[in-house]
């Protein structure tokens, strides 16, 4: 959300893996918190969670600025690596938790706050066109969301990070 350019800037140090991982704002804040008269009491930030992966398909993967394996790194075993929970998370091998997304790469769609599923749906995407979107997300070998509704109980728990491999090792 910068002036053009800072975006191909990111995209290319994704791609180099000078930057190792995407992140999102979780803002969880009401609507009135955030656009309030006073700027000065306004909360900054937007719900990203939900959109950052039809977002990085529509216009990094689709757009051939990076690659779908390309994605998965930056967007899976980078934030694993940087706090010291890969190959635990962030890996498909024995001994992961099983924690995966299933895209449909062509699926299209147009983001749309009122059908998010967040406190704060505000976004900066409202009305963007989408291309690729997550259809099933699977939490230690359990779905918890499928076609874009959360299913079953709330599986999520603490997860603190593994010690730091010795130089031994």
């Amino acid at each position: 959300m910068r002036e053009p350019g800072h975006g191909d800037a990111l995209v290319t140090g994704l791609v180099e893996r000078r930057v190792n991982q995407i992140a999102t704002d979780h803002s969880p804040h009401t609507k009135e918190e955030k656009l309030h008269d006073d700027i000065w009491k306004a909360i900054s930030g937007f719900a990203g969670v939900e959109i950052s992966l039809r977002l990085f398909l529509t216009y990094g993967v689709h757009t051939g600025r990076m690659t779908l394996n390309q994605l998965v790194a930056v967007a899976s075993e980078g934030p694993a690596q940087t706090w010291n929970l890969w190959p635990r998370k962030g890996a498909i091998r024995i001994g992961s938790d099983s924690d995966l997304t299933i895209v449909d790469l062509e699926k299209t769609d147009v983001i749309n706050e009122d059908e998010l599923h967040g406190k704060n749906n505000l976004t900066p995407f409202n009305g963007h066109k989408t291309r690729g979107a997550a259809v099933a997300t699977i939490v230690r070998g359990n779905i918890v969301m499928r076609d874009g509704e959360l299913v079953g109980e709330p599986l999520g728990r603490i997860v603190k990070p593994v010690d730091p491999p010795t130089p031994e090792e």
